[in-house]
């Protein structure tokens, strides 16, 4: 399965994701996929794991990520509670052409 079909399914399903990008390990709740400049990015909110910066902390309107696909290295789908906050409604930037979002 490809990565982004498998993305897809976790949206539909509201199922965590865990994978590698830029050099860390991110554990996800996705919300979104889609295209923008050519490029399928998708919108994240990431409870844990860690970041440039350093480990994600607690929930927090501030841990929603707009992360390029192409860099996803072992994507997994795993268990857990699904994650999300307030502002989900947010827009973004991140996508321009929507392929699957979160139901809510």
């Amino acid at each position: 399965m490809l990565v982004t079909e498998e993305i897809v399914d976790a949206i539909e399903g509201k199922k965590n994701i865990s994978f590698n990008y830029q050099g860390h390990i991110r554990l996800c709740s996705p919300h979104a996929i889609g295209l923008n400049a050519g490029k399928t990015n998708m919108v994240v909110y990431q409870f844990g794991g860690m970041t440039s910066k350093g480990p994600v902390t607690g929930d927090s309107a501030g841990n929603w990520r707009c992360m390029d696909v192409s860099q996803i290295v072992n994507l997994e789908v795993i268990g857990g509670e699904w994650h999300s906050f307030e502002n989900h409604s947010t827009p973004s930037k991140c996508i321009d052409t929507m392929l699957a979002e979160v139901a809510y």
